[in-house]
C-alpha cells in the first residue's frame, strides 16, 4: 500500500487465552507477554532491526508502526454449566456492526477521537479492547428461563382432573357392553359360521382402565389422545404405526409413568401462575402436553417401556419441547405480544451490559458505550434503560433489527497490561525473553 500511495488502515486483533484466569496454561502467558513486548517495540520504533543492515531494507520491516489500533480480545473461562464466550463470535458481531453506515460512523469516531490515556502516550502503543453483546441473546436466555417455569406448569396441568367426561360412568358402560357377545362371519365368506368377535381391548377407554386411580387424570386424557392418533397413522404403505399390542404396552408405560409423577408432584411447589391466569398464554400449557407426549410415544424403545418418561430425563424432555414452542409462539402475533409483555427490559439490558464488559484483568481504560437500536425504537425502552444505566451511553440509532451494546475500550498502557499478567503468572516476564523473535534488537522490559 505504501508502494502505491494508498491509504489504509490496519486493526490488529488478538485473542488471549491466558486472560481467561489463572487456570491457564502458563506457555499462552508467555506468549502473550512477549507479544506486547514486540508490539511496544514496533509501534514506537517500527519493525526494524538496531544493527546497520543493508540499504536496501527487507520485505516487511518499516519505521511506521505496524497497526493503526491494537485490539486485546479475551476469551472467558467456563463458569460452572455456563459455555465459555466464543472470542471469535464476539468479532464477528463487532465487525458485523461496521458493516452498517450508522453504527460503522459512531465506532469510528471512537476510534479516531483519542482518549485522555491515549493522548498521553504519543506514539507508544496504547491498546483498546471491545465488547459486544445483543438483547435477542438476552431473549433466548429468556426462554430457557421461561421454559422451566412452563414445564412446571405442565407437570401441574398433567396432575389435574380431566373434568370433560364422567370417566367411571363410560367405563363402566363400555364393560357392560362388552358382556354382551358380538356376532358376526369371517368377512368374505356369507356361507362360513357366525362366530364370536374377540372384544377389543385396545379402546380408548378400555386403555384408560390400565391407568387405574389415575384414570382421570388430563395426563391420562393426553396421552390416550396421542396413543390412539399413533394407532390410527399409517406410513407411506398403508402400514400403521402402532398395533393393538403395542398400544397396550405404550399405555401400562404410561401408567406407570404417571403414579410416579403424581408421586414427585406432592412433593414440588406449585408453579407460577403466569401461563395458567393468562388468557393468551394458557393455551401453551395443553399444547406443551401434547408435543411432550407426543414426541414420547413416537420414541418410546419397547424393548424398555420402563424408560418412557422416566423421572431422570424428564425434565429436561418437557423443557426442551417447551423452549422450541416458545421460540415458535414468540413469532406469532397474539402469543408473541404477550410473551414479550412478560420481557424485563431493565433487567435483560443489564445483563446484556455485563456480557459486553470486558475487563481484561483489570488494567485500566477509559470506556464508551453505544447503545445500537432500530430507528423505530430511538426513543424506546430500552433506549430509556441504558441511559438510566450509563448515562453518558450514545443512543445510535441504525438500520438493524436488534438492539445491541457495543463497549469500546481505549487507553490501556502495555506495562498495566504486563503487570496483570505477572501478577497472575508470576516469573512469566524472564519466560517470555526467550520467546522474543529477534535478536538484533535492543528489546526493552515492560515492567
Amino acid at each position: 500500500a505504501a508502494r502505491r500511495n494508498v491509504q489504509v488502515e490496519i486493526n490488529g486483533l488478538f485473542i488471549c487465552p491466558c486472560l481467561a484466569g489463572n487456570s491457564s496454561a502458563p506457555l499462552p502467558a508467555a506468549n502473550t507477554y512477549a507479544l506486547l513486548t514486540e508490539l511496544n517495540h514496533a509501534t514506537a520504533h517500527g519493525n526494524a532491526g538496531s544493527g546497520e543492515g543493508s540499504r536496501e531494507r527487507p520485505a516487511f520491516e518499516s519505521q511506521d508502526a505496524p497497526f493503526d489500533h491494537v485490539y486485546f480480545v479475551p476469551t472467558r473461562a467456563r463458569t460452572g454449566d455456563a459455555q465459555a464466550l466464543d472470542p471469535l463470535d464476539v468479532i464477528a458481531r463487532y465487525l458485523a456492526c461496521e458493516a452498517n453506515p450508522d453504527a460503522r460512523a459512531a465506532i469510528r469516531s471512537c476510534r479516531a477521537a483519542q482518549t485522555p490515556g491515549e493522548s498521553s502516550r504519543g506514539r507508544g502503543l496504547v491498546l483498546k479492547k471491545f465488547g459486544h453483546a445483543s438483547l435477542a441473546d438476552r431473549q433466548h436466555e429468556f426462554i430457557k428461563e421461561l421454559a422451566v417455569e412452563l414445564a412446571a406448569a405442565v407437570k401441574e396441568y398433567w396432575v389435574r382432573p380431566d373434568r370433560s367426561q364422567d370417566w367411571q360412568q363410560l367405563m363402566l358402560a363400555e364393560q357392560k357392553a362388552t358382556k354382551v357377545p358380538k356376532l358376526a362371519r369371517p368377512s368374505g365368506d356369507p356361507a362360513a359360521p357366525v362366530t364370536v368377535l374377540p372384544a377389543n381391548d385396545a379402546t380408548p377407554l378400555a386403555l384408560r382402565a390400565r391407568f387405574k386411580e389415575n384414570l382421570s387424570l388430563q395426563f391420562t386424557s393426553d396421552a390416550l389422545e396421542q396413543i390412539q392418533r399413533q394407532l390410527e397413522s399409517r406410513d407411506e404403505r398403508g402400514r400403521p404405526a402402532i398395533i393393538a399390542r403395542e398400544a397396550k404396552l405404550i399405555a401400562e408405560a404410561a401408567a406407570a409413568a404417571v403414579a410416579e409423577i403424581v408421586r414427585r408432584a406432592a412433593n414440588e411447589t406449585g408453579a407460577d401462575r403466569r401461563f395458567s391466569s393468562s388468557s393468551a398464554l394458557h393455551s401453551l400449557i395443553a399444547t406443551a402436553s401434547q408435543r411432550v407426549l407426543r414426541h414420547a410415544i413416537e420414541t418410546i424403545d419397547l424393548k424398555q417401556p420402563e424408560r418412557f418418561l422416566a423421572a431422570d430425563a424428564l425434565d429436561p424432555l418437557i423443557e426442551a419441547e417447551c423452549q422450541r414452542l416458545l421460540e415458535e409462539s414468540f413469532n406469532q402475533p397474539e402469543l408473541g405480544a404477550a410473551l414479550k409483555g412478560m420481557l424485563n427490559v431493565d433487567q435483560m439490558l443489564g445483563r446484556t451490559i455485563n456480557e459486553a464488559s470486558n475487563d481484561l484483568l483489570q488494567c485500566g481504560c477509559e470506556r464508551r458505550t453505544l447503545l445500537l437500536v432500530p430507528k423505530a425504537e430511538a426513543n424506546g425502552r430500552a433506549a430509556e434503560a441504558v441511559r438510566g444505566s450509563r448515562p453518558l451511553a450514545a443512543v445510535v440509532p441504525a438500520d438493524v433489527d436488534d438492539v445491541a451494546v457495543v463497549m469500546e475500550y481505549a487507553g490501556i498502557a502495555p506495562r498495566s497490561m504486563a503487570l496483570a499478567i505477572t501478577r497472575v503468572f508470576p516469573g512469566i516476564a524472564d519466560a517470555a525473553h526467550r520467546l522474543l523473535t529477534r535478536i538484533d534488537i535492543d528489546w526493552k522490559p515492560l515492567v
